[in-house]
């Protein structure tokens, strides 16, 4: 299922796909990320962790960016892609992460700078960035297509249900982009996150010009984009945790011809 959806999205055919031969290719980076210990709360799950080493698979990507590292669940599943020459992790807690670096093609890992701040060299190198990191996704698409890159991928920004459900939602989320005609100076959101280490929290988003702005900006740049498969409808979930909208979406940007 997972891997044809990117073939049609990517536009890349699959043929002569041997699926006996990718499960058993999968069970044993599945098992090796257990014994590293990948699977926990607040991290991805394995419906994740399979639906991006799909994604890998397909789009064959040399270059992956990931900010937001935390403990390296989804790079684990992004760097068993076959052409993986390098990869880029950038996170201020590092020492959080559980892959070791020797596993990791071609490892830089960043934890001084934010995505906005680095100069990537990638040519014309197929490359993949993955944002997991709860920043504003309007400001990440931009900076990715400043920097060139054609396909990025989000965590943590949601419609409104699963904005609601976190305390960090990384606003506006791409489908408050994609609807932005719907939205008007002066709206506001209002909701109450709390968990078992943070009070009741009440969170105010109030849109303005500026914020529309930004999105009709960042929206002109996408080509197309989609809410990736979600494997729960085959996985279970192996640690009980409360119904949060874990809804990942994958953008295809617009060439950037600024050079040219």
């Amino acid at each position: 299922m997972a891997c044809e959806f990117y073939s049609t999205f990517f536009g890349k055919s699959l043929s002569n796909v041997d699926y006996n031969k990718l499960y058993d290719q999968y069970e044993k980076i599945y098992e090796d990320a257990i014994s590293l210990g990948l699977f926990m709360e607040g991290g991805i799950k394995e419906k994740d962790h399979l639906n991006f080493w799909c994604l890998g698979y397909v789009l064959e990507p040399e270059i992956y960016i990931e900010s937001g590292v935390f403990i390296g669940t989804s790079m684990h599943a992004f760097i068993k892609s076959p052409n993986i020459k390098k990869t880029v992790g950038i996170d201020p807690y590092l020492d959080l992460l559980k892959v070791p670096k020797e596993d990791i093609p071609g490892c830089i890992l960043i934890d001084d700078k934010d995505f906005s701040q680095i100069k990537f060299d990638h040519e014309e190198k197929e490359s993949l960035v993955y944002f997991d990191d709860h920043i504003n996704t309007a400001d990440r698409i931009i900076q990715a297509y400043d920097n060139n890159f054609r396909y990025v991928l989000f965590d943590d920004s949601t419609g409104f249900e699963g904005v609601c459900q976190r305390l960090y939602p990384a606003i506006p989320t791409v489908p408050m982009i994609m609807n932005c005609e719907l939205l008007s100076p002066g709206d506001e959101l209002s909701w109450s996150f709390q968990s078992e280490s943070i009070d009741s929290t009440r969170v105010l988003l109030s849109i303005s010009q500026g914020f529309i702005d930004k999105c009709l900006l960042s929206k002109k740049l996408i080509k197309q984009f989609v809410k990736t498969p979600d494997l729960g409808e085959f996985l279970p979930q192996s640690i009980p945790e409360k119904v949060v909208d874990t809804s990942k979406y994958l953008v295809e940007l617009e060439l950037n011809d600024s050079d040219g």
